[in-house]
């Protein structure tokens, strides 16, 4: 028999231009929300601002978190366990809990998403100046990049045309997405984080673009408030520790229940539940919903042509990290490289070493920038490697 020429095996699931980008709370820390090592002393400083505003409940937990930290010290007699970082205490409660207990876990829940809000409402919303320059000079107009001048756009009154103010994490978004090339975004992007805060998502309600949490058809319920789609979009930011923003009350694994995702944390009090957060902890307890996000991002790591880290330090007690890469990685054959982002880049080499294969280092494969990611973004020589270049010839200054 003749053979046909013809190719009849599946379509390899190859891409080009598919970044993934993983965020951890260095990528937080630059809008001034607490980063591990000081997490706990900004819960301390929430407690009197939470009694002010008479949100009792939202205290109580912050007292009860501090009250176990207090009785947990006899657990650093054999053992290093720093209970000054919220998430070896996050983990010490979650295996001191039982499955079907609702109150030190879910205490700690609490406590971190009122920690989270009061950090973000008593420190000032930060923007970032961006400078437009038309044949080298100062003056020109947004236009000469987008369309139009965006809407998330503020135009600086006392400075000539070309000159605006942009919330900060909009001009992040704004940049991860290539719209700072065109005016459009710019291939495929999918967001994976580790971060309970909504400072992304809420970038991306001010630039009207949408976005999809990765949950399946009809396994959370979306509330009217909600910035999130229930539809599977474009882009995708895959939050595999939960979110302040989505509330689910603390009951036994199997129990069937729809957590509702709202706009913001502000609503979840309100209904008398607390905030769908998992502990950075090898004893995870996930729910459905969230297998499915897990499950989600494995498939998109399967096609990354880049995976971008950001200000993610792969702490020791979230080993799962290490095989979500494995399950993601084992059948990708788009990936061309990975960039660590990070202001403490020797920490994260080393642990970053313990999970990869070192010849990729020394072959280029794998880089490490020491920089805050504002300060790598203000390096936009770097930012083509991720495929997501800024037009240097326009956008002048930023920061």
């Amino acid at each position: 028999m003749e053979e046909s020429g013809q190719d009849n095996s599946p379509a390899l699931p190859l891409e080009n231009d598919h970044n993934v980008y993983i965020l951890g709370a260095g990528f937080s820390a630059e809008g001034g929300l607490p980063v591990v090592s000081d997490f706990l002393n900004r819960m301390r400083d929430s407690h009197p601002w939470l009694v002010q505003q008479g949100r009792k409940e939202e205290a109580s937990a912050i007292q009860s978190v501090l009250n176990f930290r207090r009785k947990a010290t006899s657990a650093t007699y054999w053992t290093k366990i720093d209970l000054e970082n919220i998430e070896e205490l996050f983990s010490l409660a979650s295996i001191k809990s039982k499955p079907d207990t609702s109150g030190l876990v879910s205490s700690i829940r609490l406590a971190i998403a009122a920690t989270i809000d009061y950090t973000w409402s008593t420190f000032p919303q930060k923007t970032i100046p961006l400078i437009f320059q038309a044949d080298g000079r100062r003056g020109a107009d947004a236009r000469n990049i987008f369309p139009s001048v965006p809407s998330w756009f503020t135009k600086q009154s006392n400075y000539a045309d070309g000159v605006y103010d942009v919330p900060l994490y909009a001009y992040f978004a704004g940049r991860l997405l290539g719209l700072f090339w065109k005016g459009d975004i710019v291939g495929q992007n999918t967001f994976i984080t580790f971060n309970y805060d909504t400072l992304l998502e809420d970038a991306l309600g001010i630039m009207k673009i949408p976005f999809g949490y990765g949950f399946e058809p009809d396994t959370v319920q979306f509330d009217e408030t909600a910035t999130a789609s229930q539809k599977v979009q474009a882009i995708n930011i895959l939050k595999l520790h939960g979110s302040v923003n989505i509330e689910s009350p603390f009951l036994p694994i199997n129990t069937l229940y729809k957590p509702k995702v709202f706009g913001s944390y502000q609503q979840v009090p309100k209904h008398h539940a607390g905030p769908d957060l998992l502990p950075p902890t090898w004893n995870k307890r996930v729910t459905t919903h969230l297998q499915d996000v897990w499950s989600f991002a494995v498939e998109q790591l399967k096609t990354a042509t880049r995976i971008i880290v950001v200000g993610f330090s792969m702490p020791a007690t979230d080993v799962h990290f290490k095989y979500l890469l494995g399950a993601g990685l084992k059948e990708n054959i788009s990936l061309r490289q990975i960039v660590f982002i990070n202001s403490d880049s020797e920490t994260v080499k080393k642990r970053a070493l313990d999970i990869f294969r070192g010849e990729h280092v020394a072959g280029k494969k794998m880089t490490f920038e020491d920089f805050t990611f504002r300060k790598y973004l203000a390096r936009m020589d770097l930012t083509d490697c991720i495929g997501r270049p800024a037009n240097r010839a326009t956008l002048w200054h930023a920061g």
